[in-house]
């Protein structure tokens, strides 16, 4: 999943048609009701259950990303590569959305490469960070070296 919403949902179709589209491309049927969709898609954003109906055209970019992510993870992969996946939401949501990242991925067995200029993130989640500088690898630390790095150690990386 990246950055670009667009690239993720299809922007003609309702929020309901393109979870049919996802559930259909894992199950080869669409049979989920309104209230299923729902269900799924409200923990990725409440405003999904009033949006049910609407274009996603009309879903502003965070909406848009939070549903292209919702329903990537539907499907349980292996590795999820996610490009700045939280760079349009507010804090709030992007934190919420990171929070729920790290859980579906756990509950699947999935594993994923987050990129994120998000420090906190870096810090927070996952089992491994890599730093990159210029496409190359300028530090790489385990989880025990993860839970003793600061913000301002990351912060001294950049220079």
């Amino acid at each position: 999943m990246n950055q670009d919403p667009d690239l993720s949902t299809f922007s003609e179709l309702t929020v309901y048609e393109n979870y049919c589209m996802a559930v259909y491309k894992q199950k080869g049927a669409c049979t989920p009701t309104k209230i299923q969709a729902i269900e799924y898609l409200q923990a990725y954003n409440p405003k999904f259950a009033l949006r049910i109906d609407s274009p996603c055209k009309r879903l502003s970019g965070g909406e848009r990303q939070a549903l292209g992510l919702a329903l990537c993870l539907m499907h349980k992969p292996q590795l999820v590569l996610l490009d700045e996946h939280t760079s349009a939401l507010d804090p709030a949501i992007s934190k919420n959305l990171m929070e729920l990242t790290a859980s579906r991925l756990a509950l699947s067995g999935s594993s994923a490469i987050i990129c994120t200029h998000q420090l906190s993130d870096a810090l927070q989640f996952g089992n491994r960070l890599l730093f990159m500088r210029q496409g190359r690898i300028a530090a790489d630390y385990n989880a025990q070296e993860k839970e003793h790095l600061t913000k301002e150690d990351l912060l001294k990386l950049y220079t």
